[in-house]
């Protein structure tokens, strides 16, 4: 008797202490409601959601396996404060007037599920209803190597005859970020809030080469595998394949 209480005690404070930090990984969508729209399950057809929430930073993207590969994508900072969760978006491909501003929302963490309710605000969402219940994504493989995990700022690249230094091009942004199994990026501008473009994948990394396995894209078709070769050197690591390559930076933590 003895036992199950202090198991019971464990379980309790392990599930407040769950509940105060926040939200931690990749989800997947498993129902919502979007505005007046009744709510719906997710992942019953074709079309599929999923959330990176990692340090900070967090990216959502809806994609469809089928017909349409790729249905939008939004991003930015968040912190849990008071009992809430609280995102500031980067970037929000449906209606750019929603960027730079900060939503509050209320949250549950109940073992590997996430639930979190509120409502945005813009020109074309107007108190506009956000309800949403995630599953945490699970691996059967662990990660070989965890040396990507967190999140990263794209500080150059070259992707055939175009290229990007972010010391002479501020204010277009690349946000990455690493929750194993997946891995989320996004493209924005900070002056215009234009959205450039977002992807996802399923990722495995040994120390040398990181293998993504596109879930979803803007700018390429699903299915394909990258074998990207990565070089780690402090802060920074960069990844060449296919003649292209990128310099991604840590990202400091997020305030």
């Amino acid at each position: 008797m003895k036992t199950y209480f202090l198991l019971l005690g464990f379980l309790i404070c392990t599930l407040a202490s769950a509940q105060k930090a926040g939200p931690q990984g990749a989800y997947q969508l498993l129902s919502a409601q979007y505005g007046d729209t009744p709510p719906e399950i997710a992942n019953g057809g074709d079309a599929k959601a999923a959330k990176i929430i990692k340090d900070g930073y967090w990216i959502t993207a809806f994609y469809d396996t089928k017909d349409k590969p790729f249905g939008g994508a939004c991003g930015g900072s968040y912190t849990v404060k008071d009992g809430k969760y609280v995102e500031t978006l980067y970037f929000f491909s449906w209606d750019s007037t929603a960027a730079t501003k900060t939503y509050s929302y209320d949250y549950t963490i109940e073992s590997n599920y996430y639930h979190q309710y509120g409502k945005i605000q813009s020109d074309q969402y107007k108190d506009y209803i956000i309800d949403e219940m995630y599953l945490k994504k699970q691996s059967a493989e662990p990660v070989k190597n965890d040396a990507l995990e967190g999140v990263w700022f794209l500080e150059s690249g070259k992707w055939g005859e175009q290229t990007y230094d972010r010391k002479t091009n501020p204010d277009r942004m690349g946000l990455k970020i690493y929750a194993y199994p997946m891995a989320f990026f996004g493209h924005w501008d900070n002056k215009t809030h234009s959205f450039y473009g977002a992807g996802g994948s399923n990722y495995q990394f040994d120390g040398q080469t990181l293998t993504e396995n596109l879930v979803f894209t803007s700018v390429e078709e699903t299915g394909q595998t990258h074998k990207i070769k990565i070089t780690l050197q402090g802060d920074t690591y960069t990844q060449e394949w296919d003649g292209y390559k990128e310099v991604w930076r840590k990202a400091p933590a997020s305030k």
